[in-house]
């Protein structure tokens, strides 16, 4: 189980997106084979919908191991041109932070979180 903690519930464009995140692995024989931490945004309503990666941070798999169910701290800058979190009739601009850590072996499970996040204007 993955969870998350951000230092702020709003972050204005060009600041730093902080917090820590938890993972609480399964079995300690299972080691995690990979791990990220996405923050994107994506639209959704009518016409095209457009999606973008902001920052992906890899999570170092032995880091995860030694600190499971510690925090671990995070930070990602903020793009100064945004685009900010809105909701309109037409169009939505949702802003998320993804965690993935996945196990090894063919058939294993991800460990897979969302959260959204909220990007307003200076």
């Amino acid at each position: 189980m993955i969870e998350l903690h951000l230092d702020k519930t709003a972050i204005a464009v060009g600041d730093m997106l902080s917090g820590t995140l938890v993972w609480n692995g399964v079995q300690s024989q299972n080691k995690p084979k990979k791990g990220t931490l996405t923050a994107r945004w994506r639209t959704e309503g009518r016409g095209t919908h457009d999606r973008q990666i902001i920052q992906e941070l890899p999570l170092d798999p032995e880091a995860l191991i030694s600190s499971q169910g510690l925090p671990l701290p995070f930070s990602i800058q903020i793009p100064y041109d945004g685009p900010i979190t809105y909701n309109g009739a037409l169009i939505r601009i949702l802003w998320e932070l993804e965690a993935v850590i996945e196990m090894p072996g063919l058939f294993a499970k991800k460990d897979k979180q969302t959260w959204p996040i909220q990007v307003i204007c200076r």
